[in-house]
């Protein structure tokens, strides 16, 4: 599990989730992660974080705003637009 303390990079420096626990970002099965949402929607670096989740193809947490399934789901959706 990678955590923001793991992160190269300034633009970790800035965001909105840094004085927060883990456990907000990485939701037990089940448990909303609402909470962890509305802080990144209101994060200078949500698109860096994103980004960055999106590059190393991050399995567990949410990331820029998005849960894993949301992040899949993107990642599908432009190897689509790739595809021929």
């Amino acid at each position: 599990m990678t955590t923001l303390a793991d992160i190269p990079g300034p633009w970790r420096l800035d965001a909105a989730c840094n004085p927060l626990t883990a456990d907000t970002y990485y939701p037990h099965k089940g448990s909303s992660s609402a909470a962890a949402k509305e802080v990144c929607h209101h994060c200078y670096v949500e698109g860096e974080c994103l980004a960055y989740a999106l590059e190393r193809n991050e399995k567990v947490g949410i990331w820029g705003g998005k849960s894993r399934q949301e992040r899949r789901a993107m990642r599908a959706k432009a190897a689509e637009a790739v595809t021929p």
